[in-house]
């Protein structure tokens, strides 16, 4: 069956539960009194840093403000991650241990591109100010661990505490691919079309499908760094639900996946879109 046509034949009379970046000035970024760094972190801080970030072999694990370095270099040694660490004080000095390296930068100039993992040591009062730089440079599924601070209204995918002297935050973000707009379902010619409008804010989204003349909300939505998930419901002359169940990723302006209906078992059929229409929705600085 072509998958628009499926669509619209069980959107209809659906009843689904709901689901410029603009730059900071952040000259005081480079001021040793506002980044003051996190000294001497306890071991098992470090520990769950760590293992809430999931460190392997395969990621580079980039560190703002390396305080004593013991993130880096446990990252490197005990998790075989290659790892930098950016000391934005002169106390240390650069330096390269195996898998570990250490530069002397600030963070205007800290390239952050290539990290798969960030760890944040910094003043609470540095986090929300590198909020947006973060969700523009870093790629969608990098994955962000602060200690004892936050990121205002982004609220963390994770957060857990470790009682070592006194009570520590360990702070979790999966950064999120950009859906925000909308996108048009690629269906066969003369097929029903289907526009998907999505609204997000930073790792959470709602949205409708417009399908024909019929405009529906989407159900159970979720944003997994660039993994899109979305349902649509739909109730039958005797009641009956059918539900659509829509899992995809997300690369630049293109989404694909597969949608799967739960009246036919776990048979899928693939779907793809294209962004037509896209609004910024990172925070104001």
């Amino acid at each position: 069956m072509q998958y628009g046509t499926m669509i619209a034949s069980v959107v209809i009379g659906i009843s689904a539960a709901a689901l410029t970046l603009s730059q900071r000035d952040i000259a005081r970024e480079n001021h040793p009194a506002d980044t003051a760094l996190r000294h001497d972190l306890p071991s098992e801080v470090i520990s769950e840093m760590l293992r809430i970030a999931q460190v392997g072999p395969n990621d580079h694990l980039v560190d703002l403000g390396s305080g004593d370095r013991q993130i880096v270099l446990t990252a490197a040694q005990q998790f075989g991650a290659t790892a930098s660490g950016f000391n934005l004080s002169a106390e240390r000095g650069p330096g390269i241990i195996g898998r570990a390296s250490f530069i002397d930068t600030d963070l205007s100039s800290t390239d952050l591109g290539k990290a798969t993992i960030l760890t944040i040591s910094l003043l609470p009062s540095i986090s929300p100010a590198l909020r947006a730089r973060l969700l523009n440079e870093l790629k969608p599924g990098t994955r962000i661990v602060s200690h004892d601070a936050d990121m205002g209204d982004w609220k963390p995918d994770q957060h857990a505490t470790v009682d070592a002297g006194r009570l520590h935050h360990v702070y979790y973000w999966v950064v999120p691919a950009k859906v925000d707009g909308a996108w048009t379902i690629d269906t066969p010619a003369g097929d029903v079309p289907v526009q998907l409008m999505l609204r997000q804010t930073y790792q959470l989204f709602t949205g409708t499908a417009r399908v024909g003349e019929t405009t529906v909300p989407l159900g159970e939505t979720r944003l997994l760094g660039n993994r899109v998930l979305f349902s649509l419901i739909s109730r039958g002359d005797r009641g009956q639900e059918t539900t659509l169940r829509f899992d995809s990723r997300v690369d630049g302006k293109n989404m694909e996946g597969s949608v799967t209906v739960d009246a036919v078992g776990d048979q899928s059929i693939s779907w793809r879109a294209a962004n037509s229409s896209r609004s910024q929705w990172l925070p104001e600085n």
